[in-house]
């Protein structure tokens, strides 16, 4: 008799963070501030001791108290849609910031920097910008191309405003005109970071996946996520106009009211039980769409305190729910990760497929 394996694939930093007992999170060791001792144990040479600008990022790490885990010489390009902006930069990411630091030598744009000429870092406090990993909202790989003379590179997107801000101001009303609704293009800033190889682009998307996921993981189990629950994934959306983050732990699905700018997770709308889901369908058009189904009755029979629905009127489930997602990848795994925690709950697989519009 052939087995069912589990839906989904599992997430590849899916570790539960909370402990048997005691505290939510074990403290994190003391920075390390030696630019030598920093160097031991690192398992690729991104980061080489006897660069010229060691002093300066001991500096930058002293000042902040963090350390960082990844480091490179790379090519930051930013577009207003007319006009493209092309700069060289040292990056670091460290366990809570994405951090660019002014390059003063030895290469300029249009040249990609060389990792076999490690770069002079300027130390003027000013000529570093630093972005918290939780004002990011996502980081993908570019697709490759032929005619693209840098075919290695990777965009980073961070929040420029909302959702609800758009539907209030004069795009908002234009689009409603045409009935069109608000899409993250209409308030979401990128940069492109361009690499040396596909291997170094590679590790740093995966890197900086892991650092996005453990930063969230660590905030919602410490403020949102009841024990013993175990945060699996989240993504921020637009339902009906709106901005929301929703959120899947082992046990639970949320619905939560969030705000950028800085980013500010507000009250939970509603949330739902896994074991109460119907049906995962991702809606055809070039607008990634989720539409999810639920037994209301069975959501009802457990909701606890911590659970209640804060919207009004009677929830229902069986007409569907729409979320929209930035893009297919976000949706899709989003959707693995609800396959396999309904998997764990009910033992079977949950319903997912295509809807039309």
């Amino acid at each position: 008799m052939a087995t069912v394996s589990p839906p989904g694939s599992p997430d590849l930093f899916s570790v539960p963070t909370r402990p048997a007992s005691g505290s939510v999170y074990a403290p994190l060791p003391p920075p390390v501030t030696n630019w030598s001792a920093r160097m031991s144990g690192l398992s690729w040479a991104l980061l080489n001791p006897a660069q010229p600008d060691g002093d300066v990022v001991d500096k930058i790490m002293e000042e902040t108290g963090e350390r960082f885990i990844m480091k490179a010489d790379m090519q930051i390009v930013t577009s207003n849609g007319m006009h493209e902006d092309v700069k060289n930069r040292t990056v670091m990411l460290t366990a809570e910031h994405w951090i660019e630091m002014k390059m003063v030598a030895p290469v300029k744009a249009p040249l990609l920097p060389s990792p076999s000429s490690p770069a002079i870092l300027s130390t003027e406090s000013h000529q570093t910008k630093r972005k918290k990993l939780t004002e990011i909202h996502s980081v993908e790989k570019e697709p490759m191309s032929a005619d693209n003379p840098y075919p290695h590179a990777f965009r980073i997107c961070f929040f420029s405003g909302s959702a609800s801000s758009i539907v209030k101001g004069g795009l908002g009303k234009f689009k409603r005109l045409l009935q069109v609704g608000s899409t993250f293009d209409d308030f979401l800033k990128s940069k492109i970071v361009r690499c040396h190889s596909a291997e170094e682009c590679e590790q740093w998307v995966t890197v900086f996946h892991s650092l996005l996921r453990t930063a969230w993981q660590r905030r919602f189990e410490a403020s949102l996520l009841p024990e013993p629950e175990v945060y699996k994934r989240h993504a921020f959306v637009i339902k009906d106009n709106n901005d929301r983050l929703i959120v899947v732990s082992d046990f639970w699905f949320y619905n939560i009211e969030v705000s950028y700018k800085p980013t500010v997770v507000k009250a939970t709308k509603w949330a739902i039980p896994v074991s109460s889901l119907l049906t995962l369908l991702c809606v055809k058009g070039e607008v990634p769409l989720l539409r999810i189904t639920f037994d209301a009755a069975e959501a009802k029979k457990q909701t606890d305190a911590h659970h209640r629905s804060k919207a009004k009127g009677e929830l229902r489930g069986d007409k569907g729910h729409e979320f929209q997602f930035a893009t297919l990848a976000e949706r899709d795994r989003f959707v693995r990760s609800m396959e396999a925690a309904y998997w764990q709950v009910a033992r079977k697989r949950l319903k997912t497929g295509v809807a039309d519009k």
